[in-house]
C-alpha cells in the first residue's frame, strides 16, 4: 500500500505576508519606545515606520473583508477611508 503524503511548498500567501508585516511593525514600535528613552531623533523615524506598517496591515486585512462581502459599497467606503488615512498621514 502506498501512503499519501502531502508535500508542503513555500507559496505566496497574503496571510503570511500580513503576519510578517505586523511582526516587523511590532518590532519597530518596540524599538521606538526603547529609543525614545535614549535618543529622540531615531525613535521618531522608527515610530513613523511602525505606524506605516501598521496602517498597511489594517488596510490589507480590511480590504479582504470588503472582498468577502462582495458589495460595491464596502469597496467605496474602504477606498474613501484608505484615501483619508493616506492623505492625513502625509499632511
Amino acid at each position: 500500500m502506498s501512503k499519501n503524503t502531502k508535500t508542503t511548498t513555500n507559496s505566496f500567501s497574503w496571510g503570511r505576508i500580513l503576519k510578517f508585516i505586523s511582526f516587523v511593525a511590532v518590532i519597530c514600535i518596540g524599538l521606538a519606545l526603547i529609543f525614545s528613552k535614549i535618543i529622540s531623533s531615531i525613535s521618531g523615524a522608527l515610530t513613523t515606520i511602525g505606524n506605516v506598517l501598521s496602517y498597511i496591515v489594517v488596510l490589507a486585512s480590511s480590504f479582504s473583508y470588503a472582498v468577502y462581502k462582495r458589495n460595491i459599497w464596502y469597496y467605496v467606503v474602504w477606498a474613501v477611508a484608505a484615501v483619508l488615512i493616506v492623505l492625513f498621514f502625509v499632511l
